[in-house]
């Protein structure tokens, strides 16, 4: 079968780097090409493809009003002739008319569906966006969002009960209206005025955010307790998930949440806000913690009570053999070779 993905850009993001993870996964098997139309290319994920696919950078300036990358893309396309072109992130489909199926995976909760009906099949990363694909007007197949759980370092020494010094961490790009670092900040400092120290957060991403929470931790004189660690590859975030206790996911918008996946096959206890994606993840509440969206306060309610009780562990290993069940990368490109199949 020959498959011709196409995206805007090649950052460091979710759904650009579980891309190149299908890819590398597809190519064992199909003839595979990736199109990227953006100049915003992150040099060491674009290592990371494999060697068989066909990478094609059309390096379009992003707000250009320029159709020569499109009819460059157009051409390649026609050439290439694929039976399969998978289309990630809106707004590309009515600039290319090209021969084969039309597909399209739907990585959050905030996606128009203005180009929904132009496809011949949509995939959702959960339940929770198949629900709202539903609601839209536009049936979807849900496909769980993968990693592989074997290239993440386990958290060996584990445990029990309270601690003396908590480290939590939070990933994440740093873009507050999608994932809300502001309110993990905010909870924060709820729990100094409480007088409760004994934590120290990382948060590891980059973003337009990060002077707005600089000034947040500084105002709040949380220096000491909150490090913004920048952007780190995902070999560096694998390795080193294990060496904390807790893992936040403050987002106000997400379709999944694979963090929190990376952080279960980690063997780190996770809290998340309490929208849809994320609880699918941590199965309803039931492998991990969950505060109510936006809101600081019970978010700090949960990491006192939290600190003040221990982690429960069992829980931990339960939702660490889920995650490496239903999480896995190799399962979900076989879901989608499947989902090709049937067109």
């Amino acid at each position: 079968m020959k498959i011709a993905h196409i995206i805007w850009g090649l950052d460091t993001g979710g759904a650009e780097t579980m891309l190149v993870d299908i890819i590398n996964i597809q190519v064992r098997t199909e003839e595979v090409a990736l199109l990227v139309v953006n100049n915003l290319v992150n040099e060491t994920l674009l290592t990371k493809i494999d060697k068989r696919c066909k990478v094609r950078l059309f390096k379009r300036k992003v707000g250009s009003k320029s159709i020569i990358p499109w009819l460059k893309i157009n051409v390649f396309l026609w050439r290439y002739r694929p039976e399969i072109v998978h289309f990630h992130l809106e707004g590309m489909r009515k600039m290319l008319c090209c021969p084969g199926k039309k597909v399209f995976t739907i990585h959050n909760m905030h996606t128009s569906g203005k180009e929904y009906g132009q496809y011949d099949a949509l995939y959702a990363i959960s339940d929770a966006v198949k629900k709202r694909t539903k609601a839209q007007g536009y049936e979807s197949v849900t496909i769980w969002n993968g990693i592989h759980p074997e290239d993440i370092k386990v958290k060996q020494d584990v445990s029990h009960g309270r601690k003396t010094f908590y480290r939590f961490v939070s990933v994440g790009r740093l873009y507050t209206v999608h994932k809300g670092q502001d309110v993990l900040i905010g909870a924060l400092t709820v729990l100094k005025e409480k007088k409760i120290l004994h934590y120290h957060l990382d948060i590891i991403g980059d973003g337009e955010d990060r002077t707005r929470l600089e000034t947040m931790i500084a105002e709040a004189r949380l220096s000491e307790q909150v490090s913004l660690l920048g952007s780190k590859d995902r070999k560096y975030v694998y390795n080193h998930l294990c060496d904390y206790d807790l893992f936040v996911l403050p987002s106000r918008s997400e379709g999944f949440g694979l963090t929190l996946a990376e952080a279960m096959c980690a063997k780190v206890a996770v809290v998340t806000s309490d929208l849809e994606g994320p609880m699918e993840v941590i199965d309803n509440g039931h492998l991990g913690w969950h505060f109510k969206s936006e809101d600081k306060n019970d978010l700090a309610a949960v990491l006192e009570s939290l600190m003040a009780q221990g982690i429960e562990q069992n829980r931990v290993q339960t939702a660490y053999d889920y995650a490496v069940k239903n999480f896995n990368i190799e399962t979900a490109t076989k879901q989608y070779l499947v989902e090709y199949n049937k067109l």
